[in-house]
């Protein structure tokens, strides 16, 4: 019961639709503050709104950097992260999309040489890193858990983006949890709709949930209550 009753503190609240208007956003925001959510995940050209708007309460904001492809440059994705960093320390999350390109190309020292200059960027503050398991193989997902578990200042290996195409199944974090051994936390995102699903991927090794149903989820786990 207990995890009912912390849900909010697990949950990063996101709204990342295309064609969502400031209006929209805005409500989103004061919505994911009154439930206490971990943080806001929303669109880069509103972050600095979501800043303003969550100042002073328990909902922090996460930024996404190479989203949702992941194959910008690294300089750009270092300018990302500078831009929001110049924000103050309302900006607490970070969730950035590795270059999956270059996990298909076995560009393994490159991966090593990006994550680590990311997270060098980033600092203290709260570094995920996306590496779409959708899109990935059982052997790719082991590689970058290796190489995820050996970066300082890295904190959470992120499932996915939800823009893959595909959700993240319950197999591809058991994987993952397999591999980090306890090294990383894991953030599950892209198939947590329900409060069934946020308890399959608990139940797997999932840490923390990114999803577009926070709202939804709060009310399942009140009825349980």
């Amino acid at each position: 019961m207990e995890i009912f009753r912390e849900l909010h503190r697990v949950i990063d609240n996101t709204f990342l639709r295309q064609d969502g208007s400031m209006d929209e956003i805005e409500s989103f925001i004061s919505r994911s503050i009154e439930a206490r959510f971990r943080t806001v995940v929303v669109p880069p050209w509103a972050v600095s709104r979501a800043v303003a708007m969550t100042e002073g309460t328990d909902t922090g904001v996460s930024a996404v950097i190479g989203f949702p492809l992941g194959y910008h440059p690294l300089s750009v994705k270092l300018y990302e992260i500078e831009h929001y960093l110049n924000m103050g320390p309302g900006v607490t999350d970070f969730d950035v999309v590795v270059n999956v390109s270059a996990i298909k190309s076995g560009m393994w020292d490159y991966l090593k040489e990006e994550i680590s200059a990311l997270a060098s960027q980033i600092g203290t503050r709260i570094f995920k890193l996306i590496i779409e398991t959708p899109l990935l193989t059982e052997e790719e997902i082991r590689r970058m858990a290796d190489i995820c578990s050996k970066v300082r200042y890295l904190d959470y290996v992120k499932t996915g983006s939800g823009f893959a195409g595909s959700p993240t199944t319950e197999e591809q974090v058991r994987i993952l949890a397999e591999s980090l051994k306890g090294r990383k936390r894991i953030k599950v995102s892209g198939g947590v709709r329900t409060m069934a699903d946020l308890e399959r991927f608990l139940i797997v090794g999932g840490d923390v949930f990114g999803t577009s149903s926070g709202i939804a989820i709060m009310d399942e786990a009140m009825q349980l209550l």
